[in-house]
């Protein structure tokens, strides 16, 4: 599976260009500065996506458990960013997986990461 495409956010501006998801399966690399914007365009199927943990990541001593999002019908959900350290598997990347990929859009924006402002 191809990582999906990702999208970085200038101050110039970023077409928003959401594909049609082919595959039940989503990922790309993971900096921790991005975040997916989706969309159900169905007008009658709910959606869910889960967000896969990283299987060794915990808090408190606690394992992690994978997260859902429902995505109701004719809506949109803007989600993230996500932290490396929890998301990430071992190739550096985050995975979701979607219930059904029909008529779902999505689209991944990264943002710049921060730079060191000068004064005189």
């Amino acid at each position: 599976m191809a990582d999906f495409p990702i999208l970085t956010v200038t101050r110039a501006g970023t077409l928003e260009d959401q594909d049609f998801v082919a595959t039940w399966d989503l990922k790309w690399a993971n900096t921790g500065r991005e975040i997916l914007d989706l969309k159900n365009n169905t007008g009658g199927l709910q959606k869910t996506l889960t967000i896969l943990y990283n299987s060794t990541a915990t808090i408190d001593g606690q394992a992690v458990t994978s997260h859902t999002l429902t995505i109701a019908i004719n809506t949109s959900y803007v989600i993230g960013p996500f932290d490396p350290l929890l998301y990430n598997d071992a190739n550096g990347k985050i995975n979701f997986t979607v219930s059904s990929p029909t008529l779902l859009s999505a689209c991944v924006f990264r943002l710049p990461a921060p730079k060191a402002i000068t004064t005189n």
